[in-house]
């Protein structure tokens, strides 16, 4: 048996301070006539019989028992119409010679924002028993913790489809996101929250919820576009990840803070800032009913450090130290802090270099497991990321997969290497000393 969520209630609801600030964002480009998609995307190659009406029955299924999904929002006065759900949309086949071009374009069309749906499931024959798809989300509704829900739905829906017998019963599904917007609203708007605002603003003077890093190489436009972005990618290799994971249980700190705290290093090295402050994602499910939760929960908290006031050890203790006391801050989501620092910035493009990190534990995984009859290689896809010059993010698995992007108008690749080559070289000195 398949649970579809019910219908959400009430019919309309104040949209999270994540999604208003996002929202003011799309106002923009409406106005302007521009597109600069920023979308959860899981992109992949199937190997093997995929059955393609299977697939779509399964997609189907798959919105109506995320109803979340279906949703839009009236992009001016931030009201979410979550008693308002589209019909559920066919998976998209694409044709043409060039597969993955197709794809790639499709992935990135505009979504109807006021009216939903906000996701799409497209599929490109590129070679007999071979083919490109892709899950996209506009991020309103959507984080890497909930794609990794939605792809293991979707597996499961799948295999009941394509075998027609009965296999994994789904649980129900999670409560609503816009029960977590309305309880996290309600919360921000209280005594309690507004004191919780001053104290998290506080604790992350002087530099504030926008801490600028200017790296070498900085153009400092402010005319830029948003969807020219490169991409540096790196690697540290399984036996190196070990050493790095026993030298940071040495200091106290799992391998996560770890990398950051290397980086907070080189760019203090290479800026020559005394105090170095960079957003860091975090899945912002803080209760375990939150867990089973569709939407876009995940938000960032401010680190800071003086990486050039310490020697190599106090410095790691102090590193650890403020890492931590973040982490047990208040759940005050970065975008409602942005508000309330700087409201003219809310709702707009960033304009100020802040280089922001997100450390993933990919060991457990099941993104890259197979469906039935079929074999999934990820592929990789590049949108996104409007609040940042640079985002570093680290897959960590057997090794550790590193990806730095950038945006192009304000660094090059050179830049961006530079800032690479100074973080590995901590790494190498913090080893020599093991």
């Amino acid at each position: 048996m398949v649970h579809f969520g019910r219908p959400e209630r009430p019919t309309q609801v104040t949209a999270s301070w994540i999604q208003r600030h996002r929202l003011g964002q799309i106002a923009q480009e409406i106005k302007s006539g521009s597109h600069n998609p920023y979308y959860d995307v899981w992109f992949v190659k199937l190997k093997g019989r995929l059955v393609v009406e299977a697939l779509n029955e399964a997609w189907l299924d798959l919105q109506r028992r995320h109803p979340t999904l279906l949703c839009g929002f009236d992009v001016e006065s931030g009201v979410w119409k979550v008693g308002e759900p589209a019909q559920p949309s066919p998976v998209l086949i694409c044709s043409g010679e060039d597969g993955r071009t197709a794809v790639e374009t499709a992935v990135k069309a505009p979504f109807d924002v006021a009216n939903g749906p906000l996701c799409r499931f497209v599929v490109a024959q590129v070679r007999p028993e071979v083919h490109l798809a892709a899950l996209v989300v506009e991020h309103l509704v959507c984080d890497a913790w909930s794609m990794d829900r939605l792809i293991a739905d979707l597996r499961v829906l799948y295999l009941k489809h394509s075998t027609r017998e009965e296999g994994p019963e789904l649980p129900p599904s999670g409560p609503s996101y816009a029960a977590f917007a309305q309880r996290e609203n309600e919360y921000l708007a209280s005594p309690e929250g507004l004191r919780d605002i001053d104290a998290a603003l506080a604790a992350i003077e002087p530099l504030g919820v926008l801490p600028e890093v200017k790296l070498p190489g900085f153009t400092g436009r402010q005319d830029i576009d948003y969807n020219r972005q490169g991409r540096l990618v790196g690697r540290i290799e399984a036996d190196e990840a070990k050493r790095l994971t026993l030298f940071g249980r040495k200091a106290g700190m799992r391998l996560g803070a770890l990398l950051a705290a290397a980086m907070h290093v080189a760019l203090a090295e290479l800026s020559g800032d005394a105090h170095v402050g960079t957003p860091v994602v975090t899945s912002n499910r803080r209760r375990p009913e939150d867990f089973d939760v569709v939407g876009w929960l995940a938000t960032k908290f401010v680190l800071t450090s003086e990486p050039l006031a310490y020697a190599e050890g106090d410095y790691l203790r102090h590193f650890r130290d403020r890492f931590y006391m973040a982490l047990r801050a208040p759940a005050v989501s970065w975008q409602r802090l942005l508000f309330e620092q700087y409201p003219h910035v809310f709702g707009n493009f960033s304009t100020t270099p802040i280089v922001t990190f997100n450390a993933v534990d990919r060991s457990s995984s099941k993104r890259g497991s197979a469906f039935v009859g079929l074999t999934v290689e990820e592929l990789a896809i590049r949108l996104g990321g409007r609040d940042n010059s640079i985002m570093a993010d680290w897959a960590i698995s057997q090794g550790i997969d590193v990806s730095l992007d950038f945006k192009c108008d304000w660094y090059s690749y050179d830049d961006i290497n530079m800032l690479w080559s100074a973080t590995r070289d901590v790494h190498r000195r913090w080893l020599s000393g093991e």
